[in-house]
């Protein structure tokens, strides 16, 4: 008895840490600060993941873990938006290693989102971005528009954000295409 609701007691203590960890990491998202956001979000995923692993069984738990580090894809990808704009790169253009290292982090938060909710959407969606901006090879083209696919195909993805992955499927084929070599005497459509 004492000893299930000492640690019933603990593990709803570890839920209120994270949750406001993220909670707080949302309002810095929303502030545009998102060095701050990705710091929060980092704390609530070391929190969560202190009460109940890194791997959860269960899929709520597994749900919120993948919200958790698609949201710190997100502010990653904002901070590479941002400097991409300052230093006007196209999607596929080659990048300084600083932004290349976001984008590689971003990837692996939004691969990992993926992976503990095959329907987390804005996971596919931050995915997909984050593959396009590492750099315009084909391979990363292809998975790029697969990525946008399953996130557009997703009845998880909000209509907020429907536009939004339309572009960014666009833009995806369009480097598929530029890519991909026509076999010679193939007539072009």
């Amino acid at each position: 008895g004492a000893e299930g609701a000492v640690a019933g007691e603990a593990a709803s203590e570890v839920v209120g840490d994270w949750e406001a960890l993220k909670a707080e990491g949302n309002r810095r998202y929303v502030a545009d600060d998102f060095e701050g956001a990705i710091a929060k979000y980092g704390e609530a995923i070391a929190v969560f993941e202190a009460g109940v692993g890194d791997e959860p069984e269960e899929q709520e738990q597994r749900s919120k873990l993948a919200i958790l580090c698609t949201n710190r894809a997100a502010a990653t990808l904002q901070i590479v938006r941002r400097m991409r704009e300052r230093e006007r790169c196209k999607p596929g253009a080659a990048l300084p290693p600083d932004m290349r290292r976001l984008c590689m982090r971003a990837n692996i938060d939004a691969s990992r989102g993926v992976e503990l909710d095959p329907d987390n959407a804005k996971a596919w969606l931050r995915k997909g971005q984050a593959s396009l901006w590492m750099s315009a090879m084909q391979q990363r083209a292809k998975d790029a528009v697969r990525c946008f696919e399953v996130a557009q195909a997703s009845r998880s993805l909000p209509a907020s954000m429907r536009n939004e992955a339309e572009q960014w499927l666009k833009i995806a084929r369009k480097m598929l295409d530029d890519q991909t070599d026509m076999p010679e005497n193939c007539p072009q459509m």
